[in-house]
């Protein structure tokens, strides 16, 4: 499926409301969403809580240590309060999560550079897809993946290749979608064995 809507017209929220329909159903699990860096936060965790409160969320990245800082007359001082944390302990704590609350929708957002620099979380998210505990993927601003024979989109193209084709269901979300090679390569990424010419 691939959401075409123009910019700021709706597109995560469309593709919230029909994943969180799918998941009532039974029909997903758990879903992955590879986005921007800057839309992780900014759009889809600030969107999502209210659209689907009861969801469990985790933003697979690399963690810096929380600190509070306190300030005496001249002085401050900054105490750690809690560690960092790497993106893989990150991943594997949110599936664990998951296991614990079988009931409970996960979503699981990645920034679409993870993809191709985190060989751990790559390997982690493959799992995942071959156990079924990911049955949807969307990629929102897909464009980032319509170059063939770019980094992310080979990352992306592997690891998507180690999960049951007929088991996973498979969005793009793009307000500029390109030309038809940029085309090409998100068919592709929805449905490679219709488009598997190289």
């Amino acid at each position: 499926c691939v959401i075409l809507n123009e910019q700021r017209t709706g597109k995560s929220g469309a593709f919230t409301a029909g994943v969180d329909y799918l998941q009532r159903e039974g029909l997903v699990r758990g879903v992955l969403v590879a986005a921007p860096l800057t839309l992780l936060e900014l759009v889809w965790k600030k969107e999502l809580k209210p659209m689907v409160p009861h969801a469990l969320i985790a933003v697979i990245r690399d963690a810096e240590p929380q600190y509070i800082v306190r300030t005496f007359g001249s002085r401050t001082s900054k105490q750690k309060t809690a560690p960092g944390r790497t993106a893989i302990e990150v991943l594997r704590e949110a599936r664990k999560n998951a296991a614990r609350n079988p009931a409970l929708p996960a979503w699981y957002f990645i920034n679409s550079d993870k993809l191709r620099h985190d060989k751990a979380v790559v390997q982690e998210l493959e799992f995942m897809l071959q156990a079924g505990e990911i049955n949807m993927i969307g990629l929102d601003e897909s464009t980032e993946f319509a170059n063939i024979e770019a980094g992310r989109t080979s990352a992306l193209l592997d690891m998507l290749a180690k999960a049951p084709y007929d088991g996973l269901r498979r969005v793009a979300m793009t307000g500029t979608p390109g030309g038809p090679m940029k085309v090409f390569a998100l068919s592709k990424i929805i449905d490679p064995v219709r488009c598997s010419i190289n």
